[in-house]
């Protein structure tokens, strides 16, 4: 999924002011992991509407904030995903 992330950087640390967007395709987008990074890391708002047929394809358009150091992807902070893990403790008596 490092792919995902390094194209979100790359398409949003191009020169500021470029007028000319980042076209990003992931292949795979019905598998979860693929879905989840997507999102998290291109945005649905970005995402663009593909023809039927193409659900396996995810078309992203980016553009440019100049930024390297981007800390937030997502202007909607919603659809990043969070995954909480539980731990149980069983205590044996003797």
């Amino acid at each position: 999924m490092s792919a995902i992330f390094t194209a979100a950087v790359l398409a949003r640390s191009t020169k500021k002011g470029s007028h000319m967007p980042t076209h990003v395709f992931v292949h795979d987008f019905n598998r979860d992991v693929e879905r989840a990074y997507s999102n998290h890391f291109l945005c649905p708002e970005y995402m663009e509407v593909l023809p039927s047929g193409a659900e396996m394809l995810a078309h992203f358009t980016i553009h440019s904030t100049g930024d390297a150091a981007v800390s937030d992807f997502c202007r909607n902070n919603d659809t990043t995903t969070t995954t909480t893990t539980s731990t149980s403790t069983s205590s044996s008596s003797s």
